[in-house]
């Protein structure tokens, strides 16, 4: 099949035994286009030993889902080196792992110049500031990668970094921003941006602090982008008052 679904599998990174194993078997895998290993315990050896395994022997694969595991910021580096060697892989999924703010740096240097990567998702990973600056960096640098963002603890240096890169990026359709820490401060970066961007459509800013003072930036962003369809402000502090 050019299908394989293992999540959840109970794959550990304890079972050393295994490791070996699933090397051989995944880099003998004929036609493989998507590999699902979602929601089990993996990280360093595994990540280590049969990811490189895979995207060597491998050039079939366009769809990596990782989601929901244990990887950290040297399991990045080895995807990233992973993601320099393979020329088919379009779509990463890395959300709900533990990358930083260095995995995320190793990965966004690696999306950069990696062209065939369309989508990486790295949400609730704690990239931080940091981290988003490293991401705004490749999505500029790559105008057609689509990156997503929520949960990572983004306040005002990343969104700015963000949406400095969105003038240049062609493929951003959905900014996911969702469960960050921007207020106003980073708010406003975003819509000043948005007011030029013509890719976007979909704008998550839920749970992101943002009070009352924020809404006429909004009110100007929405009557000066007709490209927008649906712009996300649950979960804020916004009074009655404010909308």
């Amino acid at each position: 099949p050019a299908h394989l679904n293992l999540s959840p599998a109970s794959i550990a990174d304890s079972d050393l035994g295994a490791v070996p194993i699933w090397a051989e078997a995944l880099s003998l895998w004929s036609g493989l286009q998507t590999l699902n290993l979602g929601g089990n315990r993996l990280a360093g050896s595994f990540v280590s030993m049969v990811l490189p395994a895979l995207s060597s022997a491998n050039s079939t694969l366009t769809t990596l889902q990782l989601s929901g595991n244990r990887i950290g910021p040297d399991d990045g580096r080895v995807l990233a080196g992973v993601l320099a060697q393979s020329t088919t892989v379009r779509t990463l999924d890395l959300s709900r792992n533990a990358l930083g703010a260095a995995g995320a740096q190793a990965l966004a240097e690696a999306a950069s110049t990696h062209v065939s990567l369309s989508e990486i998702n790295v949400e609730w990973n704690d990239i931080g500031d940091a981290g988003a600056v490293h991401f705004a960096q490749a999505l500029a640098s790559n105008a057609q990668l689509v990156v997503y963002f929520t949960g990572n603890g983004i306040a005002a240096d990343g969104a700015q970094a963000i949406a400095k890169a969105l003038l240049n990026n062609e493929a951003v359709g959905q900014l996911r921003m969702g469960w960050n820490k921007l207020r106003r401060s980073g708010l406003v970066p975003l819509l000043e941006a948005l007011r030029e961007n013509r890719v976007v459509t979909t704008l998550n800013l839920s749970h992101n602090q943002v009070r009352d003072k924020a809404m006429p930036d909004v009110v100007e962003l929405l009557q000066a982008n007709s490209t927008l369809t649906r712009v996300d402000l649950s979960h804020n502090l916004i009074t009655t008052a404010g909308a």
